[in-house]
């Protein structure tokens, strides 16, 4: 779990939890500037990779930080940075598979954000929720079989976590060619919060239950999101999946902020009660 000074809470978290899988295939990482006002958070699964070897979902998490870092996080155009970042995570998963003999593969959801604009890319099934004072407003359409069946209008959006088809995916990075990522973007007010997660989470956890997450007092986040995802694992049972989420909660008001606006709802609170009782002397002098 992402920390962050007392005096301010963080904005930007992560929290992951195995589940009853051998190893550990999702990844996740959230990096922002000092002052909170740009982050990069990602989220990622391996596909078809060996147990024990390479990861792709760490390949990709490596590389995230040194694009970052070697940006000093300034991305001058971010879907052509994110794009980028995916086609590099792409080949850095198939030089991995050529060393071991396989093709292993991975989901990825990725966030640059701002305090102004949000812009995302993903390829498979880890997915992006947009939220704006406690509504969702937007999700990435996933790569996949189920995806499809609720566009025909065959099967329903709370359906898509237990169906049969769900995990086959069209779309991802590594394999034999690289297929661009999906691209989004959208205008950001302090109303507004992001959560990044991978499969195992948004099958078992309902949009409503993300946006109480979200929209959560700041200095509680952390442990909300920490039981979230053991909660998610629970609901997985015994052959369930690894859960992985990231959040960027909305901007926080200061402490100076909420302090000037408990004081001023106690001066109307007071002044309602003055008013009630000379409105009650008042009726006893007048009788």
């Amino acid at each position: 779990m992402s920390k962050s000074p007392q005096s301010k809470p963080a904005r930007f978290l992560t929290a992951d939890a195995k589940g009853p899988r051998e190893e550990q295939q999702d990844a996740a990482i959230c990096l922002s500037d000092p002052e909170q006002s740009r982050a990069l958070p990602i989220a990622c699964v391996a596909v078809g990779a060996n147990i024990g070897a390479t990861l792709p979902s760490q390949c990709v998490v490596e590389l995230v930080r040194e694009y970052w870092n070697g940006r000093e996080g300034i991305f001058s155009d971010p879907a052509a940075d994110l794009a980028a970042i995916c086609k590099m995570a792409h080949e850095k998963i198939v030089e991995e598979g050529k060393k071991q003999s396989h093709s292993p593969r991975a989901t990825v959801v990725a966030l640059y954000l701002t305090t102004t604009g949000a812009h995302w890319a993903h390829s498979g099934d880890s997915r992006l929720y947009h939220f704006r004072s406690g509504k969702l407003i937007e999700r990435t359409e996933d790569h996949s079989v189920t995806q499809i069946l609720v566009k025909q209008g065959t099967l329903e959006e709370r359906e898509m976590g237990s169906h049969p088809s769900q995990g086959i995916l069209l779309q991802s990075l590594g394999g034999e060619e690289f297929t661009p990522p999906a691209l989004g973007n959208s205008q950001v007010a302090q109303e507004d919060a992001f959560l990044l997660c991978t499969d195992g989470f948004w099958e078992r956890t309902s949009p409503e239950e993300m946006a109480e997450m979200v929209f959560c007092q700041p200095l509680e986040a952390a442990s909300i999101l920490e039981r979230a995802v053991e909660r998610a694992v629970e609901r997985n049972g015994p052959k369930g999946d690894n859960v992985t989420v990231a959040v960027a909660l909305p901007i926080a008001e200061t402490s100076s902020e909420l302090t000037k606006k408990g004081s001023n709802r106690r001066l109307i609170l007071l002044a309602a009660v003055v008013l009630l009782a000379l409105s009650v002397l008042l009726i006893f002098l007048l009788h």
